[in-house]
């Protein structure tokens, strides 16, 4: 979002962010979310056709601000699949932490979506999944296990994020690390 005072549609974005966080997709309320920003109930429709091009919206802004990130990490490690890799893991496991909304959204199911929303959604996880698959490749991993990899990294990924913003791990460089540690391991068990 750009700096000095946001717009109408910037605020309702911010706003929409914390609605799905507290009441996730399915009890999404366009007219809390005017509430809290101090407009009428029509004024969304003025920068949101529906209930479900705003979602869209919020998820876009998701995918923006964790692109950013993404670009900064890869421009760190130029060159070497394996370290972008971990690298992004250990920045994901943190965006998700900080923005948990983010989280609830790619874990949310509502069938009133399209496969437009789907794809818009699955960009958050799209640079690791690359990542994954790429690295596998270059180390002549078998498509089956490659496949098993991918689960095994998205399920550390969200399962750590999921743990420390529930309390139940800390949230310190040292368990970062420790993750990061589980998901690098992954990649040097046998597979044959």
């Amino acid at each position: 979002m750009p700096t000095g005072k946001p717009s109408v549609r910037d605020r309702l974005i911010e706003e929409g962010l914390i609605e799905l966080n507290l009441y996730g997709i399915n009890d999404f309320s366009v007219r809390r979310i005017a509430a809290a920003c101090g407009v009428s109930c029509a004024a969304p429709y003025k920068h949101f056709a529906n209930k479900n091009e705003f979602i869209a919206a919020i998820i876009e802004y998701g995918n923006s601000l964790w692109g950013i990130r993404q670009r900064r990490v890869i421009a760190e490690h130029p060159g070497s699949t394996h370290e972008q890799l971990l690298f992004i893991c250990r920045d994901y496991i943190l965006f998700l932490v900080e923005n948990p909304y983010f989280r609830s959204v790619l874990m949310s199911k509502d069938k009133s979506f399209d496969a437009e929303y789907l794809k818009l959604k699955s960009r958050l996880s799209e640079t690791t999944y690359r990542l994954v698959i790429r690295y596998c490749n270059e180390v002549n991993m078998p498509e089956n296990v490659s496949r098993i990899k991918l689960f095994v990294v998205r399920s550390l990924l969200y399962g750590a994020a999921m743990m420390i913003d529930n309390g139940e791990m800390p949230n310190t460089p040292e368990i970062l690390d420790e993750i990061v540690a589980m998901i690098d391991r992954e990649f040097h068990l046998p597979w044959e």
